[in-house]
């Protein structure tokens, strides 16, 4: 078993690639800025990359160098490992191809975790058995649209989910389209018109 280094926050580990060049890649680098200052957890790639390799503002860049000093122990651990297999204990975020299958760590190691989280982007919307079988091997499978998350649910995979963005709810005064006049209306109270001096108001308003 491979033990993840020494850090106040808890270590999210994923299975696939860094790059600014490659889906998979770009989703890489995405998680890890997306952790990179996460009060509780703090990302580590399991797979080497080079930092000044990616297309990235300096903010980013450094911050992205950070994330590959972090998971360097980890890159020579998994090189030392002769088995095929691995277990690390921390929570491990593993990439799954067509047909839930793994994608494969660095060394064309196996990967699993304390839990192991499968992620997947599906193509097409039928699963075999076995890809139904390899998925009891996660605790949760998080899927990459919510597409995918309802072909996994149609071919009896329940333990999924799909990480929808919180929308934030809107209040005020509604602008509408009023078809009789084509005109825009804003439906809340309004000003009436100043009046001209020594008489009344050139039009009236209606409320």
């Amino acid at each position: 078993m491979l033990t993840a280094e020494a850090d106040s926050r808890r270590p999210l580990v994923f299975s696939w690639g860094v790059s600014s060049f490659f889906g998979w890649g770009v989703y890489g680098v995405n998680l890890a800025l997306s952790l990179a200052n996460h009060p509780h957890f703090r990302p580590l790639s399991v797979i080497p990359f080079d930092p000044d390799a990616l297309v990235l503002d300096p903010l980013r860049a450094e911050q992205m160098r950070q994330v590959a000093l972090s998971s360097e122990p980890m890159w020579r651990a998994l090189a030392a490992v002769p088995e095929d297999q691995a277990l690390i204990d921390a929570p491990v975020l593993i990439g799954l191809g067509s047909d839930l299958h793994h994608i494969q760590a660095a060394g064309g190691k196996s990967l699993s975790g304390q839990p192991p989280i499968g992620v997947v982007f599906l193509a097409h919307a039928r699963l075999d058995d076995l890809a139904r079988r390899r998925a009891e091997q996660f605790a949760l499978i998080v899927a990459g649209s919510s597409w995918n998350e309802a072909v996994l649910r149609d071919n009896g995979i329940d333990s999924v989910t799909f990480p929808r963005p919180a929308m934030k709810r809107q209040t005020g005064a509604r602008v509408t389209w009023k078809k009789s006049s084509k005109r825009w209306r804003w439906p809340g109270p309004r000003a009436r018109p100043r009046r001209r001096r020594g008489g009344a108001a050139p039009h009236s308003w209606r409320r």
